[in-house]
């Protein structure tokens, strides 16, 4: 036996060697030879790799970013945080590196995957692949890395679950997954980590409950969950297991229920965040006892009851946001200990009774007070002069009486003061205009009396001056003239009297808003006022003005609303008007205006609103005007016009009309138009001319278009048959969409929208037309019909299986800002996509005040820009392959009942054309596409993110940004130029709006600053969108960084580039 195994020991000798670990593929030579291939296989590497050469071998430890091991010489660490590498681990061979404890590379441009042979690096104790590019999943191996310690994956687009076999490292303290697009992870599979102690799972796609697992890891310091979709209540254990949490996040998920009172067990916790959730019941008791607490923000839940008494224990609290709630009762006295306050939000409650002056007492690091929206009563206490630090004081629409108290004047600081929406009364103190940070004063809706002194001269850097809807009288101090940083002023419903000062909009190059309505203002307008190139709104109406309505006027470029109505105006209305491009509104009605209505006007293509009765005027209604296609108000009555009612004007309503004896037409009240024989005779004349000479030129060109006709149609007739002949594979007898919520029939959407008849039509768009149907279940939907058969331009060739394929891809796509696709099916030569119906309709139809009753202030609109966002992000990043929208619009974005955004038409152009990437056609609303698109023709996530700029600074500004856009634009160079630099940010925001305060503006500013970098005519230059959505998720500060008013235009573009 011996003798016959003997010839075999070599061979055994040689397999056993095998079995061992290769030693030379762990040498200094080849990592060196391992380090230098990757460098160069990157798309770049900066100059500070310069040393990684292989004629520097023998130096391999004082290679930068390189740590040695002193007693081996093989590397140890590979640190290359921030050294701006562009390119993928793909090539980066891990096989001699098994011994490394520290890979880094941290805040790069790394795109790809994670490759699973990273699992090699059994000894490694850090890993941070954070702040890059990276996609696709988390490799199941990374589990293998048994000596990890620290995990960071943050700010990637990682999707699909988490691996629980991540539950396996055991040793890891450092665990951040943040800021991607990751799903569920089988958490009851996932193993309780008890070292963990740093938790952040923050902005991805986690659903359902609380992952049970996070209970177990008993030595957890910090853990942040928020912006995800977890819902159901927070489990007991979170509270009893986890006492050593210092910091807690749990802002804008679905988590519901009272608050546990065992918070109090998390008696080591410093910083509470649970807003946006729909948390209800009152604020335990039991916070009180937790008193290392600092931050406390429950903002934006359902919280009832009174606030708690105990809060006032937490004397190291800095922070406290309870707004928009259900809190009653009065302000705890108790509250008065947090000395340390700096930010203090209690608004939008049903908070009531009076301010304790001994609130104030220990305020005094105070920086923002805002207890607007409630139902305070009493004076406002004097004792809010201690209040030294403030910048913000919002006390606005509460039932506070009696006079201003003029401490107020004392503090200095003061930057924002509303006050509006009371009952005070009295003078406005003088010691008021001794502010001169203030830069907004909003005093309306009271019942303050007195005059505006000389001394508003003093508040140098006041923007909004609203004092509307009081008792104030006198007249308008030629001081005011001086404000050259003036915005708005709004004094309109007040008793003052007297001329507008002589010089008012000469130095005031600012001003937005001028409203002045119903006073008792006399005398001329001045002409100056032409000069204010940024005005949007001049309201003068109801007043004494007299004398003719200035030409100059016509030169208000940016105007959207000019009402003189009920004044004592003569002459003609201004042809000059025409030059108002921007106009939505103009009333004129009510004068002693004579002549004619000027042609002109239809120039004004925005136009909806116009009134022009009860005057003199006299002649014609122009057919010009029905030219403007969005005019839905007219009243031209009590005039003296006559002849016909033009055609596009025969469906108002009769009103319109009236007493205008000379009119005629088919409206209701009018007599019918006679036509005089004569006129008659002269047209018949001049028709029998015109056909004389044009008819047989007529015939030549008729019969060389029917032949070029005939061929068109037999080429389109043989394309259609093959076009049409794989879709007719999807049809059946009885077509059913399938989709997660059920199944119903085409026949029963068909009766449900009336054989698609008007009535159920809501919309036609470039894709379609657009139905509403409600089905017997009572589900409404809203059915796009796409004609395939007559649509040769808009369908290239689509073949069933890859429309089959594509559907299904979109169809599984669920966010909560993406409309619902719930299926589709096609039938006789149409495609029918079935969509989640949206109640109000449009973005555009609401901004630009279609819809109404539907109140789009900032904070709805930097939700709405933050919703749109994420919809794109996750089209870009999440799906795969990535979905391009291709046309993302304002007619594009729906808004539920809540006002979320919903991404609407997403993938329908894919759907329509899976292959192509190039288009012969540009794909995309005018006004919205990306200028490279005119010279490549190749549609680019990119373009989304351009298109996403222009209307995300649509919804701030209120119009499109495209002249502001092309003003900023310098042609030599292509990119934003130095135009902006004085050009303030508070002139190109909507002007219909007040200016934004506090936390508010410094998110609209986060917003424009964003805007403008994704509309960068440099493709390259433009952020992604992952990007974009993770800063508008970012917290924001209680107030802007520097004073709203001298944020400029030119400094928002370079701290976006």
């Amino acid at each position: 036996m011996k003798t016959m195994l003997k010839p075999l020991l070599p061979l055994l000798h040689i397999i056993l060697l095998s079995l061992l670990p290769l030693r030379t593929t762990s040498t200094p030579r080849t990592q060196a030879e391992a380090l230098v291939k990757w460098k160069n296989r990157l798309t770049s590497s900066p100059s500070s790799l310069n040393s990684w050469s292989l004629s520097n071998v023998n130096n391999l430890c004082n290679w930068t970013s390189i740590v040695c091991d002193n007693s081996t010489g093989e590397v140890s660490e590979i640190n290359l945080s921030g050294s701006e590498l562009t390119g993928t681990l793909d090539q980066f061979n891990f096989t001699p590196f098994v011994n490394i404890t520290v890979f880094n590379l941290n805040k790069n441009n790394l795109v790809g995957t994670i490759p699973p042979a990273i699992g090699n690096l059994s000894r490694l104790t850090l890993l941070d692949l954070s702040n890059n590019d990276i996609e696709g999943e988390i490799p199941v191996e990374i589990s293998q890395l048994t000596e990890l310690q620290l995990l960071n994956l943050h700010d990637n687009y990682l999707n699909h679950i988490i691996p629980y076999q991540l539950g396996n490292l055991q040793k890891v303290w450092y665990l951040d997954l943040g800021a991607n697009y990751l799903e569920n992870s089988d958490w009851s599979r996932f193993s309780g980590m008890p070292l963990l102690t740093y938790l952040d799972l923050y902005l991805n796609s986690l659903t359902e409950e609380f992952p049970d697992f996070i209970s177990k890891c008993g030595n957890l310091t910090f853990l942040d969950l928020s912006q995800n979709y977890f819902s159901g209540p927070i489990p007991e254990p979170v509270f009893t297991h986890l006492g050593k949490l210092e910091y807690l996040n749990l802002t804008n998920n679905q988590f519901e229920g009272p608050l546990s009172p065992n918070i109090s067990k998390l008696s080591n916790l410093k910083h509470l965040r649970i807003a946006i959730n729909p948390f209800g019941g009152h604020i335990p008791d039991e916070i009180g006892s937790i008193t290392g607490l600092e931050t406390v923000e429950l903002y934006q839940n359902s919280l009832q009851g009174k606030i708690t008494s105990s809060i006032g224990n937490l004397r190291s609290l800095s922070s406290l946001d309870l707004h928009k709630n259900f809190l009653n009762a009065s302000i705890p006295s108790e509250l008065g200990f947090c000395s340390n306050l700096t930010f203090l939000a209690l608004a939008d409650n049903v908070l009531s009774g009076p301010l304790s002056p001994d609130l104030f007492t220990n305020w005094t690091a105070l920086i923002s007070l805002q207890l607007q929206n409630n139902s305070f009563n009493g004076q406002i206490p004097p004792e809010i002069e201690k209040l030294t630090n403030l910048h913000i004081l919002f006390l606005y629409q509460n039932d506070f009486s009696g006079p201003i108290p003029s401490e107020i004047g004392n503090l200095k600081n003061l930057m924002s003061l509303d006050l509006s929406g009371n009952n005070l009364s009295g003078p406005i103190p003088i010691t008021l205009w001794n502010l001169t940070k203030l830069q907004s004063m909003q005093l309306f809706s009271n019942k303050l009396e007195g005059t505006i002194p000389l001394e508003i001269g003093n508040l140098v850097a006041l923007t909004n001056f609203d004092v509307n809807s009081n008792q104030l009288s006198g007249e308008l101090p030629d001081a005011i003239s001086s404000l050259t940083n003036l915005q708005i002023i709004s004094v309109f419903t007040n008793n003052l009297s007297g001329r507008i000062p002589r010089d008012f909009g000469k130095n005031t190059p600012n001003l937005t808003v001028v409203s002045f309505s119903n006073n008792t203002f006399s005398g001329v307008i001045p002409r100056d006022l032409g000069k204010l190139s940024e005005l949007m709104i001049l309201a003068l109406s109801n007043n004494d003005f007299v004398g003719e309505i200035p030409s100059e006027l016509g030169d208000l470029r940016m105007l959207s609303r000019l009402n003189l109505r009920n004044n004592h105006f003569t002459g003609e209305v201004p042809k000059s008007l025409g030059k108002l491009t921007s106009l939505n509104t103009l009333d004129l009605s009510a004068n002693h205006l004579t002549g004619s209505i000027p042609g002109e006007l239809s120039y004004c293509v925005r136009i909806q609103r116009l009134n022009l009765s009860h005057n003199l005027i006299s002649g014609k209604i122009p057919v010009e005007l029905s030219y403007t296609r969005v005019l839905n108000e007219l009243d031209l009555s009590f005039n003296n016009l006559n002849g016909p009612v033009p055609y596009a004007f025969q469906n108002l309503p009769a009103t319109a009309f009236v007493e205008n004896s000379g009119l005629c037409g088919n409206v209701s009240g009018l007599n019918p138009c006679t036509e005089d024989y004569s006129s008659k005779r002269s047209s018949d004349i001049s028709n029998e001319i015109i056909i004389v000479i044009f008819v047989p030129a007529g015939l030549i060109l008729a019969l060389a278009t029917a032949s070029v006709i005939v061929l068109i149609l037999r080429h389109r007739s043989r394309f259609l048959d093959e076009k049409t002949k794989s879709f007719n594979q999807l049809e059946c007898s009885e077509p059913t969409i399938w989709a997660k919520e059920g199944k119903f029939t085409l026949g029963a959407i068909i009766k449900a929208i009336e054989d698609f008849s008007d009535e159920s039509c809501i919309g036609k768009g470039g894709f379609g037309t657009v139905y509403k149907a409600v089905l017997p279940s009572g589900l409404a939907v809203a059915v796009k019909r796409l004609d395939i058969t007559g649509s040769l331009d808009m369908v290239p060739n689509v073949n069933s299986q890859s429309f089959q394929s594509e559907i299904r891809t979109l169809a599984e796509i669920r966010h909560r800002n993406i409309i619902k696709l719930y299926g589709f099916c096609s039938w006789k030569g149409c495609i029918y996509l079935v969509y989640e119906f949206v109640e109000i309709g449009s973005l555009a139809r609401v901004l630009y005040e279609l819809e109404r009753n539907v109140d789009l202030g900032w904070e709805t609109r930097v939700r709405i820009v933050r919703g749109l966002a994420h919809a794109i992000s996750y089209l870009h990043h999440a799906c795969f392959p990535p979905i391009v929208h291709r046309d993302v619009t304002l007619n594009n974005i729906l808004l539920d009942q809540d006002l979320e955004p919903l991404l609407s038409d997403f993938g329908t152009a894919r759907l329509l054309s899976p292959d192509s990437s190039n288009w012969t056609n540009i794909a995309g609303s005018y006004g919205y596409i990306a200028p490279e698109m005119s010279q490549t023709m190749r549609v680019t996530e990119k373009c989304d993110t351009y298109s996403f700029g222009v209307v995300a600074l649509e919804i701030m500004m209120g119009r499109h940004p495209g002249e502001l856009l092309q003003s900023l634009l310098a042609s030599s160079s292509r990119t934003f130029s130095q135009n902006g630099e004085d050009l303030l940010l508070k002139d190109v925001l909507d002007q219909g709006l007040l200016s934004p305060a506090g936390e508010l503006a410094e998110a609209v500013v986060v917003v424009v600053t964003l805007a403008f970098a994704c509309a960068s005519t440099n493709p390259r230059a433009r952020p992604t969108m992952h990007f974009v959505a993770q800063e508008l998720s970012k917290p924001t500060l209680p107030y802007p960084s520097e004073p709203f008013d001298v944020i400029t235009i030119d400094k928002l573009i370079k701290r976006g580039a």
